[in-house]
Order: C-alpha cells, then sequence, then structure tokens
C-alpha cells in the first residue's frame, strides 16, 4: 500500500527492483500454493540545478571582490558582507576562482575547488588568497590595486570521467588529481593554447600537478564548466589604468 501511495502522490519517483522472492524458494517451501515478496526501492529523482547568476548578482560579487581586495590590501581588513541584502544565489555554497590580471598577464589565483561557504563568501576568501598566496608572485601591493582587473569563475560541480574522450575542450575544463597532487585548467585552455586533448592533460600534469608528463594516465580525471565574467565585461568603460 505505501507503494501505491507513493506512486499516485505526484512525487518525481525512480523505481528500481532490488529483489523478488516467494514462500516456494524456501527449503520447506509449496510451489503450489506462495506468497510473493518483492523489494522496491523508490529514489526521489533530484533535478540537477544549474548555476546560473543574474546580471546584477555578477555585478555585486566583483563589487564584493573589488572592495575586499582594496581593503585587505591596505588595511588588512576583510568587509562585513550585508548578507541580508544578498540574493539568494549568492547566499548558497558554490565554487569560485578569483583571477587577477595586470593587463592580459595573470597577477594571481589560487583553485581551490571544495564550495563549503557561501558564494559571496567564497569570493571575498579567494580574492584575498589569489593576491597573497599564489607563489608563483609577489604579493599584491597598494601601488597595483589601481591596475589590476579582476575575473571571477563559478565552476559547475565536478564529474569524474572514465576517458580523455569525454572531455570537450571548447567547454570543459579539467580537474587532475593523484594522491595529494591536483592540477587544474579553466574552460578554454587547450584552445587558446592549440593544444590536443593529450597536450592539455600532459601539461596540467607537469605544470599544474608537478607531476610527469604521463602520469595523467593514472589519475583521477574530472571535468566541469564555468562562468566567467569580469569588471570589463560588465562595465567595458571603466578599465584599470595601464
Amino acid at each position: 500500500m505505501t507503494l501505491l501511495y507513493m506512486s499516485h502522490s505526484g512525487e518525481n519517483l525512480n523505481f528500481k527492483s532490488l529483489l523478488y522472492r516467494n514462500s516456494g524458494d524456501s527449503p520447506l517451501g509449496d510451489r503450489q500454493r506462495v506468497v510473493g515478496y518483492w523489494a522496491i526501492e523508490g529514489l526521489q529523482k533530484v533535478e540537477e540545478e544549474k548555476s546560473t547568476l543574474s546580471e546584477e548578482d555578477k555585478s555585486e560579487l566583483l563589487k564584493i571582490s573589488r572592495s575586499t581586495l582594496e581593503s585587505y590590501i591596505r588595511n588588512e581588513t576583510i568587509p562585513v558582507l550585508q548578507v541580508k541584502n544578498l540574493s539568494s544565489a549568492l547566499k548558497k555554497p558554490a565554487t569560485a576562482l578569483v583571477s587577477l590580471y595586470l593587463g592580459d598577464r595573470l597577477r594571481g589565483r589560487i583553485e581551490y575547488l571544495t564550495p563549503a561557504i557561501p558564494l559571496s563568501a567564497m569570493v571575498q576568501e579567494m580574492t584575498i588568497a589569489s593576491a597573497t598566496l599564489d607563489q608563483r608572485f609577489a604579493p599584491v601591493e597598494a601601488t597595483e590595486l589601481g591596475y589590476i582587473s579582476i575575473e571571477i569563475s563559478l565552476l559547475s560541480p565536478l564529474q569524474k570521467i572514465s576517458s580523455p574522450d569525454e572531455i570537450d575542450p571548447l567547454k570543459h575544463g579539467i580537474y587532475l588529481v593523484k594522491d595529494e597532487y591536483t592540477g587544474l585548467y579553466l574552460p578554454g585552455k587547450a584552445l587558446e593554447e592549440q593544444w590536443s586533448t593529450e597536450e592539455l592533460l600532459s601539461h596540467c600534469s607537469k605544470e599544474k600537478a608537478g607531476l610527469g608528463l604521463e602520469d595523467w594516465k593514472d589519475a583521477d580525471l574530472y571535468i566541469f564548466e564555468a562562468i566567467s565574467f569580469s569588471e570589463e565585461d560588465l562595465n567595458p568603460s571603466v578599465s584599470p589604468a595601464l
């Protein structure tokens, strides 16, 4: 009766047969007169929610990143977010990367992929990390602030793949994991460098994860998509003074 109720309750369910037996299967059972037992699993289908941001959300995140960058570099303080004024999208846990640029050159980016805090707070955290913790560069100085531009990338959940053939260089970023070593490229890297998929993985293995060129072959591989937007995208008339 419970199953009948569930099937008519309007729930979005998937049903899966787990086991069927009848009393005749018992060593003492009579197969001429049996009672059947059917174990069925009912799972509610969860529609994958695609990460979408309004133009207002994007603008607000860029403002948060900019004010955080200015405040932390100048005064080592972090602005307090007015959470009650934020949209629901900015309060949800999400994975985001913040890229800092001087002209066309990367000035700092830290890649952290665990969505553990609300998106607005994640952008603050990643802005500070990109400005101060990227070991490829010296920490950002106050004299550079007027020249730095900001780009934010909102990442979809990681999807593990079993073959490089599943990578679409036009839309996928890649994340490589082997033991404690990890490497990441945002979508578009292969196209930008004119790399094949294998070259993309080899470069990620060596340059990002610090492994050998061939080590991607026995690493765990993941793909993801990203929505990227910058200050110049939303307000082309305002650009850093170079």
